[in-house]
């Protein structure tokens, strides 16, 4: 019986811009400020609505899971100082 390995991508993004893409495989992803100024946003509009910044608390981790067989949709994490730690799950 074969067993399904689950892929753990984990990185500290310093000061810069990461953006999560459907393409990457994605069905869940976790980030936590530790330390400076951060933000994040989704790309996905409400009708005349663009998504908005929402700001990174030190400390507080972020963790967005895709249902089903689906995968994360396009999520822009902005690092404006310090560091960011991210891990994503295939």
């Amino acid at each position: 019986m074969a067993i399904n390995e689950t892929g753990i991508y984990t990185k500290v993004i310093g000061v810069s811009t990461f953006t999560i893409t459907p393409d990457m495989g994605y069905r869940a992803v976790s980030f936590v400020l530790e330390s400076g100024t951060g933000q994040y946003k989704g790309s996905l509009p409400r009708g005349a609505d663009a998504s908005e910044n929402i700001q990174l608390v030190i400390g507080q981790a972020v963790t967005i899971t895709a249902d089903g067989p689906d995968v994360v949709g396009t999520i822009i994490i902005e690092v404006l100082t310090g560091t960011v730690k991210f891990m994503a799950k295939q």
